[in-house]
C-alpha cells in the first residue's frame, strides 16, 4: 500500500522574476534539485509556512486509488503544500488534526460509501469535533452508476464537523453493473483524472494564498 507522506514536485526549468534594488528585472532560471532545497529551507526558517492537505481514500478495485492519487498529483504543484496520502483503514484523529484541507475519496457500495472509509469516519468523528472547524474540503466518489448517496453522506458528516467545501463531489461513473465488472479491476479515463487533478491544485492553491 503506497502511502506518500511528503508530496514535493517541482516543474524543471521553471522561470521566476527577482526584483533587485537599483537594478533592472533579472531573469533566472533555477532547477528543481535548487528549488527543493530553498523550500526545504523555507520550511526550517518558518514551519508554519508549510501546510497539510490529508486525502484520506479507500479503494476497491483500483479507481478511487487512481482519482486520489490525480488529486494528489495536483496538490503537489504548490512547493508550500504538503500532502499526507493515507489509506482509510490506517488514518485516524490525529490526521486530521494535523493538516489544514482534506480530500475524501471513496467507491459507492451498494448505494453507500464504502465500509472502510465509514469507518474511518466513525473512529475520528466524535475525536475531532470542535477542533477542525472551518478547514476546507473537497469529495471524490468512484461509483457504478450513480455515486450522489456516497458523496450525500460525505457532505453530512462535513457538515457536522463544520467544514467548508471548495467544490462541488467529482463522481466518475465506471458504468459496471454485472458482478464481473464490479469486481474487475478499474482504469479511470484521463478527462475525470484531470478533473481530480485540477481539484488537488485548486485546493492546494487557495490553500497557499490563505484564501481558505
Amino acid at each position: 500500500m503506497a502511502v506518500f507522506q511528503t508530496y514535493l514536485s517541482f516543474r524543471a526549468q521553471r522561470e521566476i522574476f527577482l526584483d533587485i534594488p537599483s537594478t533592472r528585472k533579472l531573469q533566472v532560471k533555477i532547477s528543481p534539485f535548487v528549488r527543493c532545497f530553498a523550500a526545504a529551507g523555507l520550511l526550517w526558517l518558518n514551519p508554519r509556512r508549510m501546510k497539510t492537505i490529508l486525502i484520506v481514500f479507500h479503494s476497491n478495485t483500483g479507481g478511487t486509488y487512481q482519482m486520489a492519487e490525480a488529486a494528489a498529483k495536483g496538490a503537489a504543484s504548490e512547493p508550500e503544500i504538503r500532502i499526507d496520502f493515507t489509506h482509510a483503514a490506517d488514518a485516524g484523529p490525529s490526521h486530521l488534526l494535523q493538516s489544514s484541507a482534506y480530500i475524501f475519496a471513496t467507491p459507492e457500495n451498494l448505494a453507500m460509501m464504502s465500509g472502510v472509509m465509514k469507518h474511518f469516519f466513525d473512529r475520528t468523528y466524535y475525536p475531532v469535533l470542535d477542533r477542525i472547524v472551518g478547514r476546507p474540503y473537497a469529495t471524490l466518489v468512484c461509483a457504478g452508476s450513480d455515486g450522489e448517496n456516497a458523496a450525500r453522506q460525505i457532505h453530512r458528516i462535513a457538515a457536522g464537523w463544520r467544514l467548508k467545501p471548495i467544490a462541488e463531489p467529482i463522481i466518475v461513473c465506471t458504468h459496471a453493473q454485472t458482478p464481473e465488472a464490479i469486481l474487475a479491476p478499474k482504469q479511470i479515463g484521463g478527462f475525470d483524472l484531470k478533473r481530480c487533478e485540477e481539484l488537488g491544485a485548486t485546493l492546494a492553491s487557495g490553500l497557499a494564498l490563505d484564501i481558505y
